[in-house]
C-alpha cells in the first residue's frame, strides 16, 4: 500500500467509525444498549469483509484478535465519540 492508499483508508476508518458512533443516541433512545451496538457493528463489519474479498472466516477472526490487542491500550480520554 502507498502514503496515499494508507491515508485514504485512514480516512475511510474515521467516517465509519463516526458513523457507527453517532447510532448511540439514536439508537439508545430506542433502547439498543451499546453492547449491541458494538456487537452489530463488528459483525456487519465481518460481514462485509466476508462478502467483499477473498478473505476467510479464520482470517477476519485473526484480524479481530490483531485488533484487539490495539484496544486494550486504549483508554476513553482517547475517544472521540460524535454526538
Amino acid at each position: 500500500m502507498t502514503d496515499a492508499d494508507l491515508e485514504t483508508h485512514d480516512r475511510q476508518v474515521t467516517a465509519v467509525a463516526q458513523a457507527v458512533a453517532k447510532l448511540l443516541p439514536k439508537l439508545n433512545a430506542q433502547g439498543f444498549t451499546p453492547e449491541a451496538i458494538f456487537e452489530g457493528a463488528v459483525k456487519g463489519g465481518a460481514t462485509a469483509l466476508l462478502a467483499g474479498t477473498s478473505a476467510s472466516a479464520e482470517e477476519v477472526a485473526g484480524l479481530l484478535e490483531e485488533m484487539a490487542v490495539g484496544f486494550r491500550n486504549l483508554e476513553k480520554p482517547n475517544l472521540h465519540v460524535v454526538q
